[in-house]
């Protein structure tokens, strides 16, 4: 009997280990993405746009603000470009560097030449941490805002 109850002893401690030296779990991100633009032929890429950079473990979502049509603006290609300039930001952060899904934003933004404006979220997964910035993008004032998860 004394030797099952040190066997069990010694499994528990193996299962409760919660020591430094046990290898945390890295977090992957696994991102996929379907759209479907409304049934608009005058505008038949729709007014969103997103991005999945998988090396780069970041995505990003934006929602053209469908507004400027009333203009003869396609919201949708300013989403579409903003997301593609925030791809090229992101795949430019040298590898070993963190990236900041404000600075991606912003970069992507500041290339962005189409007319229109978007609400935009770049998220990225980095050391088992979410970091991701949401934005309102307007035509005349520009609202950045970056947090944690």
């Amino acid at each position: 009997i004394a030797e099952k109850t040190d066997n069990l002893k010694d499994f528990a401690e193996e299962e409760t280990d919660t020591s430094a030296t046990k290898e945390q779990k890295k977090l992957k991100l696994v991102a996929g993405a379907c759209y479907i633009p409304k049934d608009d032929e005058s505008h038949p890429k729709g007014d969103d746009a997103y991005f999945i950079c998988a090396e780069k473990q970041t995505l990003g979502i934006a929602d053209g603000v469908g507004g400027w049509r009333l203009q003869g603006i396609d919201a949708g290609a300013y989403a579409r470009e903003l997301m593609a300039n925030c791809t090229e930001s992101a795949l430019l952060v040298p590898v070993g560097c963190l990236i900041d899904p404000m600075r991606v934003l912003a970069e992507g933004h500041s290339k962005t030449n189409a007319k229109g404006s978007s609400t935009a979220c770049i998220i990225t997964l980095q050391h088992n941490v979410y970091k991701y910035a949401p934005s309102l993008l307007h035509s005349t004032r520009k609202l950045f805002y970056a947090s944690s998860v």
